[in-house]
């Protein structure tokens, strides 16, 4: 009896190994899963708006991968996404604006004309949609507007 007790122990602390085992391995997978997002947001500095080609703030895998300003972009068209070929112009799908203390401007066309939409500092946007997305060519904090 004692021989089949000590299986039955056994065999419950290789189950129980296995579960913990189990539910580490599907921790590390959600986190892993939501963890490239708020890092990549985390990767826009202070007092800056940031924008990635693709959505959940990256471009092309890349978190770092962005165009920030400062100040403003008034053409879209000759920036680079950092590190990449990508061409900034009419491509964002995500946007975060890490700025101090404006609302951000974002346009249509060159130089600040045919507004699409304001971004208070603080906000962001995962996946832009509608004409919002893909469609951005400037962008002016308040104070450069």
């Amino acid at each position: 009896m004692d021989q089949i007790t000590s299986r039955r122990d056994g065999a419950r602390k290789r189950v129980t190994v296995a579960a913990i085992g189990a539910a580490a391995l599907v921790s590390a997978s959600v986190a892993g899963i939501a963890g490239p997002a708020s890092a990549a947001l985390s990767d826009c500095p202070s007092s800056y708006l940031c924008i990635w080609k693709d959505a959940s703030f990256a471009t092309a895998g890349s978190g770092t991968a962005y165009v920030k300003f400062q100040q403003y972009i008034p053409d879209y068209a000759t920036w680079d996404y950092a590190g990449t070929s990508y061409d900034a112009n009419n491509s964002a799908t995500s946007i975060y604006n890490h700025g101090v203390t404006e609302t951000a401007y974002m346009y249509a066309e060159d130089n600040k004309d045919t507004l699409l939409f304001d971004i208070p500092r603080g906000n962001s946007n995962w996946a832009l949609g509608g004409n919002q997305g893909d469609n951005i060519e400037s962008g002016y904090y308040h104070s450069f507007n």
